[in-house]
């Protein structure tokens, strides 16, 4: 019995969206001069470069429109001179994009007096959008950059740059001349290209801010007529159904992508269950550090992508539910959400 199936619903995260410019109000920055530094929303692990007279801040935001389900969230690392003054700014996104792929994604972004061309830096080919940003506040209207490229499990990394300490008269030629000279640009495409990511729990930390909605709060599974508890568990989660599976979407870090799928069998027991299935095996590839009460089955290639499966009982029957995240199988991380799939109720 096949019940599962790798569904990677798409995280709305269009740039055109973000509107706050520069530092998120509220959030207690990282200050560094250089070094290893974790961007809490994306995920991502970069090496921020020495620059005589250069100084960073870290921040991040996010915000969520449960009712819709639209979400959003940027990483951001300013830069400032040996007086203080903003000079750079990058912004870092990553994940599924509503929109689709790259061509799709700057489409869709507003830039006055825009431009596009390709690109290849730092190894990889870009997508590449420019023109001019109009910040709100003193900063006004500054040249601007966006650089996308699309990574090979369907996630895309949108890079955006803000010449914070030139004029809007800067051309494409000088943009771009001064994007290939960025460190943190650089620095954040090889942490992309690397898969180098942390275990980060972005709403628990303080230099990431909240603009609006709540990651704990009540989801219905719409097919197993559950209504869920999300909890505080340092991430955001976003609830998906078809094909008679639910699925809970990681969104926040958005890497590595982690997808959760739900199956209530009433009336099975997690035996017959787990004892189902038998084609595309993956013995080795069972979950480590389940909660106590779960019981783990065979692991599954669903079309080249590994599924974790585990199986508690109730008192109806059997939960099932299945993990996507690469290779790793420890799922330390998830024993919030698992309780409180375990906690929910009836939609009825």
């Amino acid at each position: 019995m096949q019940l599962f199936r790798n569904f990677r619903p798409a995280l709305i995260a269009a740039a055109s969206t973000l509107l706050l410019a520069g530092l998120p109000a509220s959030a207690d920055p990282v200050k560094v001069t250089q070094g290893r530094v974790e961007l809490p929303t994306s995920g991502l692990v970069i090496d921020l470069p020495a620059v005589a007279g250069r100084s960073y801040t870290v921040s991040s935001s996010w915000w969520l429109d449960a009712d819709k389900q639209i979400f959003n969230t940027r990483d951001v690392i300013d830069e400032f001179d040996a007086g203080g003054k903003l000079i750079l700014g990058t912004w870092v996104q990553s994940g599924f994009f509503n929109a689709g792929g790259c061509a799709d994604v700057l489409a869709e972004t507003d830039l006055d007096a825009s431009w596009t061309t390709k690109t290849t830096l730092w190894g990889e080919s870009w997508d590449v959008k420019g023109g001019i940003y109009t910040f709100t506040g003193d900063l006004g209207r500054r040249p601007a950059v966006q650089l996308c490229r699309d990574g090979k499990d369907g996630t895309s990394l949108l890079l955006h740059y803000y010449l914070v300490d030139r004029p809007d008269t800067a051309g494409q030629a000088e943009t771009m001349q001064a994007v290939a000279a960025s460190g943190v640009m650089a620095a954040a495409s090889r942490s992309y290209t690397d898969n180098r990511v942390a275990d980060v729990k972005p709403t628990l930390r303080p230099e990431v801010r909240k603009s609006s909605g709540d990651a704990a709060r009540t989801v219905e599974l719409a097919t197993n007529r559950m209504r869920v508890d999300l909890p505080e568990d340092g991430y955001v989660w976003l609830a998906f159904d078809g094909d008679g599976v639910d699925f809970l979407e990681r969104t926040m870090p958005s890497l590595p992508p982690v997808t959760v799928e739900v199956v209530a069998l009433d009336g099975y027991s997690c035996d017959e269950v787990l004892g189902s299935f038998t084609e595309n095996l993956l013995p080795d590839h069972r979950p480590v550090n389940l909660p106590a009460g779960w019981s783990a089955g065979n692991g599954l290639d669903v079309d080249g992508d590994p599924e974790m499966i585990m199986c508690h009982a109730r008192a109806e029957g059997a939960l099932m539910v299945g993990v996507f995240q690469g290779q790793n199988r420890d799922v330390t991380h998830l024993h919030p959400v698992l309780g409180a799939l375990l906690n929910a109720r009836s939609a009825d």
